[in-house]
């Protein structure tokens, strides 16, 4: 957490559990149990699901955003929606809650791909047709509410030529049985 760590600079002696709690308390006001308890769930199954986070989401999607830890984090979501009274804490409960319901889609839709990847032939085509449909439903999405997707999907997930739109041309490869082109080398630009 940004808070922490800004606070932990300047002085590396400070209480870490006050300095949550006081963190808690302000950002979130009277809604700061259950996004405390939302906040510690995904931190404990970070610190256990065995992956780090490098900052590539197939890595980690589906191996953190499991179905009971998605089923947790909405039951925490939900309680602070109902008991939140700031209009500023209910916006960054919303913004948090169309987060998570991002992560849950994208995982959704990794746990699809991979499962059907590994189906013989026959079924293979039809499953791979269900994972397009859900990443290419979510790209639609993001691509079409970009202020509602600011600060919830990075630029690179907006943009029609980079990995949702990518994963997409993948898939409907492999399902008409082609080569798919392999993604563009990134560095830096010549000048």
């Amino acid at each position: 957490m940004h808070y922490v760590a800004a606070r932990l600079l300047w002085d590396h002696t400070v209480d870490v559990p006050a300095l949550l709690e006081e963190f808690y308390q302000k950002f979130y006001a009277e809604a700061a149990a259950p996004m405390k308890r939302y906040h510690e769930a995904l931190e404990r199954q970070v610190a256990t699901c065995g992956k780090h986070f490098p900052g590539n989401a197939p890595v980690f999607a589906a191996t953190v955003f499991t179905e009971p830890l998605l089923a947790e984090l909405q039951g925490s979501l939900d309680e602070a929606a109902r008991i939140a009274t700031h209009e500023l804490v209910k916006r960054r409960i919303e913004k948090i809650a169309l987060s998570t319901q991002y992560a849950a889609r994208l995982s959704e839709y990794f746990r699809l791909r991979d499962r059907a990847l590994k189906l013989p032939a026959p079924q293979q085509k039809e499953a791979l047709g269900e994972a397009i449909q859900k990443v290419a439903t979510l790209r639609s999405d993001v691509v079409g509410n970009r202020a509602r997707y600011e600060g919830v999907a990075s630029g690179s997930y907006m943009s029609g030529d980079l990995l949702l739109a990518r994963e997409i041309k993948t898939l409907q490869a492999k399902v008409e049985g082609r080569q798919s082109e392999p993604p563009p080398k990134r560095g830096k630009k010549k000048r």
